[in-house]
């Protein structure tokens, strides 16, 4: 008959390590709750700023109005006029509200794709590390829970991005209708 103790560390040794892994989950699904939490926080409302004297335009629509033009395997760019220069947005959005700056709507339809643009690069970014942190410790030859969990996290911010993108996409367009309002014709 073998000593309680020994009994423990026995099956201690046989038994996967369970523990490990819900260790390595807790910080990951802390953090995307932490995230998701502070990008819902903000609402969807933002205080439209009153005009300060009507818009002086020097372009008309056909030279300045926005369009988005699809790319074959490639990501849609924003151009504007009939020559088609393309506008850039900055990295992280931040050039929308100069460029909207001339209607109250375009103003908040840009503020809001730049939030949406923001939240969704972040949940994006998060999925690729963690299902990337899973696919290099599979390599490494550990093939445990933790991966599972790390892959099914990285599927679920992918998920979750989907709508954001949709949002992103439908504040932009919303954005330039209202600018190309603005324009004279």
């Amino acid at each position: 008959m073998k000593h309680r103790c020994a009994l423990g560390a026995e099956r201690a040794r046989r038994s996967p390590p369970v523990i490990t892994s819900v260790m390595l989950a807790k910080p990951i699904f802390v953090a995307a709750a932490i995230v998701s939490a502070g990008m819902y926080a903000e609402s969807e409302a933002t205080a439209q700023t009153p005009a300060d004297d009507a818009p002086q335009h020097t372009c008309t629509y056909a030279t300045c109005a926005l369009r988005i033009e699809p790319r074959f395997f490639a990501p849609q760019r924003l151009v504007r006029g009939t020559t088609g220069e393309t506008v850039r947005l900055g990295a992280w959005g931040q050039d929308a509200m100069p460029l909207f700056g001339q209607s109250d709507s375009a103003a908040t339809y840009g503020a809001r794709y730049v939030r949406a643009f923001r939240q969704n690069a972040v949940v994006s970014g998060l999925a690729v590390i963690i299902t990337t942190t899973a696919v290099l410790r599979s390599q490494r030859g550990r093939d445990d829970t933790a991966n599972a969990i790390l892959v099914a996290t990285g599927a679920g911010l992918v998920l979750v991005s989907i709508p954001l993108q949709i949002r992103t996409d439908r504040h932009l367009s919303r954005a330039i209708w209202w600018y190309n309002s603005t324009l004279p014709r």
